[in-house]
């Protein structure tokens, strides 16, 4: 509304100058990521008080897309211990502040990557080292070590829940 208004004042102070030896006018920037160009469609005017003027808007080069929104409630830190009944939300989150937090990645990559997690919270716990790296590398198996650490934590496994791993190619059980 307010760019609305500053463009008719804009034009209308346009209109009443002596333009006629110009073609375009300056380009005018009210939002960040919007600009409207005036400029006169007729080359000789009709009379001194009437001009044609035409304004378009340009589009900017894209933004970077918008990082997804955090879940509500407390803030998770990437100090917390994961819950056994978090939510996916939950866990994306968690996971995205370690990545930032203890493993270095930016932000943005940290969001990208915890927005491939599928599951909830067991499945933090019940994903095997092997799994952990296929997916991040070396920075996975320090995040397998450290859901290994915490897994007594209150809310973390449950007690008589047994967490561990099969080797890929089968063999022995190990818990964890």
């Amino acid at each position: 509304m307010a760019y609305h208004f500053m463009f008719v004042m804009l034009a209308t102070a346009m209109a009443n100058t002596d333009c006629t030896n110009r073609r375009n006018y300056q380009e005018i920037s009210p939002p960040p990521y919007t600009t409207l160009r005036i400029s006169q469609t007729n080359q000789t005017p009709r009379s001194t008080d009437e001009r044609n003027f035409q304004a378009s808007a340009i589009q900017e080069p894209a933004r970077e897309p918008e990082l997804p929104q955090p879940p509500s409630g407390p803030r998770i830190k990437a100090s917390d211990t994961p819950q056994w009944r978090w939510n996916k939300e939950q866990c994306r989150s968690w996971l995205e502040e370690v990545l930032v937090e203890y493993c270095n990645k930016s932000r943005w990559d940290a969001s990208r990557i915890a927005m491939n997690f599928e599951g909830f919270g067991p499945s933090l716990y019940i994903k095997s080292c092997e799994s952990w790296v296929k997916w991040l590398g070396l920075d996975g198996q320090s995040i397998h070590a450290l859901l290994i650490s915490v897994r007594k934590h209150e809310g973390a496994v449950p007690e008589g829940i047994l967490v561990g791993s099969a080797p890929a190619g089968g063999g022995k059980f190990k818990t964890y």
